[in-house]
């Protein structure tokens, strides 16, 4: 994701999208596998991002002056944040239902 944006904004869209899809897809496949907790709570996020992406490359949300910054910082803040903070109030491992 960070190499593609030396893309023009189209094809950076495409690459954003699709590794997003691809990360909250595999989250949400490790969650199930071992049960990490933050994977149940980064995969649907990831795949939220993927859809904001896509809004604003279509033109349907605007998102300010920088864009492009506001997805990358919301995408690895949001990460970050997820990551750290389910694993701090719900342990690093969730039970199997």
């Amino acid at each position: 994701m960070l190499l593609a944006l030396l893309l023009e904004p189209g094809a950076r869209a495409v690459v954003w999208t699709a590794m997003l899809a691809w990360m909250g897809w595999a989250c949400l496949q490790n969650a199930r596998r071992c049960g990490r907790t933050h994977c149940r709570y980064t995969g649907p996020f990831f795949l939220a991002m993927a859809v904001l992406v896509m809004l604003y490359a279509t033109g349907i949300v605007p998102l300010g002056h920088q864009p492009w910054l506001i997805l990358g910082i919301s995408i690895v803040a949001g990460n970050a944040l997820i990551w750290w903070g389910s694993e701090r109030l719900l342990g690093t491992y969730s039970r199997r239902d």
